[in-house]
């Protein structure tokens, strides 16, 4: 993981700390009022970054649904964690409403894991 930016460690740090307090990720509101930035659009570019550089997962179209990335383990256990990410939490029901399409993307994302997991060992 390249390094983070002293910024980028200070929301990261909050993350981290809200998450061990109350067992959920802040929202974007929080990260603001709590680190006294005036932005929830420069908060998110923040966390968009710590994204790209593996620092957290954010699981899309759930609220406080990120996890941070303990980067202390290897990298195919962080591959391992962010899959287990995508794949977290989803019902039965919901599978039903997602569809098989995008199930179809989950598993070539799947197939790709393998791959690449191979390729670790």
């Amino acid at each position: 993981m390249a390094p983070l930016t002293p910024v980028q460690l200070r929301v990261l740090s909050f993350v981290k700390s809200r998450i061990s307090e109350t067992g959920v990720s802040p929202t974007y509101d929080e990260i603001c009022r709590g680190l006294g930035m005036s932005s929830r659009g420069y908060v998110a570019n923040v966390m968009r970054r710590l994204e790209q550089r593996g620092a957290i997962v954010r699981m899309r179209g759930r609220a406080r649904a990120v996890r941070v990335v303990d980067t202390s383990t290897s990298g195919r256990d962080r591959v391992v964690d962010a899959a287990r990410a995508l794949l977290d939490g989803i019902t039965t029901e919901e599978i039903d409403q997602i569809g098989t399409a995008t199930l179809s993307v989950r598993a070539e994302l799947l197939g790709d894991l393998d791959i690449a997991l191979a390729e670790m060992e």
